[in-house]
C-alpha cells in the first residue's frame, strides 16, 4: 500500500516538475493579458463586448448578478467589482 502511494505521489511531481510545453506558455500569456484587459476595462467603466465579454461570463461563472451586469454593460457595484477583480480574475491569472 505505501508502495503504491510513494509511486503515485512520485509520478503527480514528475508531472508538477516538468516543463511547460509552448503552447501552454503562450496560452498562459493569452489568459493573463485578457485578464489584464478585462480589469482595465471594469476600472474605467467600459462595456465589454465580443471575446473579451465572454472571457469575463466564463470567469464569473455562477454569480449570476454579475454576469447579468457584464452582459447589460452596467457598471458593477464596489462589491462585484472586488470579487471580479481580487477574486476571480486573480484565480483565472494563477490557474
Amino acid at each position: 500500500m505505501t508502495e503504491d502511494l510513494d509511486a503515485i505521489i512520485r509520478a503527480r511531481m514528475a508531472t508538477f516538475m516538468e516543463p511547460d510545453s509552448p503552447e501552454r506558455i503562450a496560452e498562459r500569456k493569452r489568459n493573463s493579458a485578457r485578464c489584464g484587459h478585462v480589469k482595465r476595462k471594469l476600472r474605467k467603466g467600459e462595456r465589454l463586448t465580443g471575446e473579451l465579454l465572454e472571457f469575463a461570463v466564463d470567469v464569473a461563472g455562477d454569480h449570476t448578478e454579475i454576469v447579468e451586469n457584464l452582459k447589460a454593460g452596467h457598471q458593477l457595484g464596489d462589491y462585484e467589482m472586488h470579487l471580479m477583480i481580487d477574486v476571480f480574475l486573480l484565480h483565472a491569472r494563477l490557474a
